[in-house]
């Protein structure tokens, strides 16, 4: 099975002075990976047609892919974000963001 590569942003978070600069940063590198839409669409869903849920699961491990690059692209300022996250959907976080 191909593994999906690293989605690594260039700029870290430093808080408010640079967000605008690193949030353009963050939807380029996503739309250059495909996964622009886990920011702005609901959290997935099972499209199987088998109702396998394979389609799911591609699509929660994207936006799994989605949220580490988010976490990972901050500094240890933003730590408090981290610990809110964990029942949101990446588009729900974004926009906490």
């Amino acid at each position: 099975m191909l593994q999906p590569t690293a989605i690594v942003f260039p700029k870290k978070l430093d808080g408010p002075s640079n967000y605008r600069e690193w949030a353009l940063s963050a939807k380029t590198v996503l739309r250059g990976h495909g996964l622009m839409s886990h920011l702005t669409k609901d959290p997935p869903v099972d499209t199987s047609k088998d109702v396998s849920g394979a389609d799911a699961v591609t699509a929660w491990t994207n936006d799994v892919r989605v949220m580490s690059a988010i976490v990972t692209s901050m500094s240890t300022c933003d730590y408090y974000f981290r610990d809110c996250m964990t029942p949101m959907v990446v588009g729900r976080f974004w926009y906490f963001l």
